[in-house]
């Protein structure tokens, strides 16, 4: 399993899952985590949200 299924971003999901009900399907969001680490969280029609890292290339 990939590292971003790992316990603590499912936790972080699960702390996000309330904006699938305030922000409309397939908006995309940019947030923060608690360690600084910035990621796009999608939310789909199935009011998933997928945790989509954001790196930066040099």
């Amino acid at each position: 399993m990939n590292n971003l299924m790992s316990e603590k971003n499912i936790e972080l999901l699960k702390s996000l899952a309330y904006m699938s009900e305030k922000v409309p399907k397939g908006k995309f969001l940019f947030q923060e985590d608690q360690k600084g680490e910035y990621f796009f969280v999608v939310v789909t029609d199935n009011f998933e949200i997928s945790h989509l890292p954001v790196t930066a290339k040099n």
